[in-house]
């Protein structure tokens, strides 16, 4: 026999010890890249589901933080009354005043006259912006649409998201004082 010579019997002499161990190795790739595959879309599944909850617990929290302090604005419009001369107008930055000390979150408290114009501000300072300002020349629809909704139905209406005449991203909330 020629020794440069390969035959079928010698192939299979050859590959025949290293058949079972690359089966074994391609088989366990196979699988531990399953094992794999499934735990990352186990901690996905369970890091979407943790999200979701994180979000309701939030989007709840949210809300009852923006009604208690609708329902404060409510008390405080319902006890205050139309302002008409400089005495009503002290009372108000007063009682603003005081709602803010007791529950911050505020970025102002404004009274607004029947032309839709901001009388008064408080505080002041960082909210210089809105003083004066005729709301029914807001560059955003939703502020109209708000005190509108408030007038003709006598009751508290919140904007949507909108950028404040202070510059910031907000929302405004108007309840009709009588």
């Amino acid at each position: 026999m020629n020794p440069g010579l390969v035959t079928d019997k010698n192939r299979q002499t050859v590959l025949s010890p290293l058949v079972l161990p690359l089966a074994f190795f391609v088989l366990s790739v196979v699988v531990i890249f399953s094992m794999w595959n499934t735990a990352r879309e186990n901690r996905i599944r369970n890091l979407e589901f943790e999200t979701a909850v994180t979000a309701e617990q939030i989007k709840h929290r949210l809300e009852a933080w923006v009604d208690s302090r609708t329902a404060i604005l409510q008390h405080m419009g319902s006890s205050l009354e139309l302002l008409s001369n400089q005495g009503d107008a002290d009372k108000f930055r007063l009682e603003a005043n005081r709602t803010l000390d007791l529950y911050p979150g505020f970025q102002a408290l404004n009274f607004i006259d029947e032309n839709w114009v901001i009388r008064i501000v408080v505080p002041l300072t960082g909210n210089e912006a809105a003083l004066d300002k005729d709301l029914h020349n807001h560059p955003e629809s939703g502020v109209g649409i708000a005190i509108q909704q408030s007038l003709d139905s006598d009751k508290i209406y919140r904007s949507p998201l909108i950028h404040l005449l202070q510059g910031k991203p907000g929302f405004a909330t108007y309840f009709p004082m009588h």
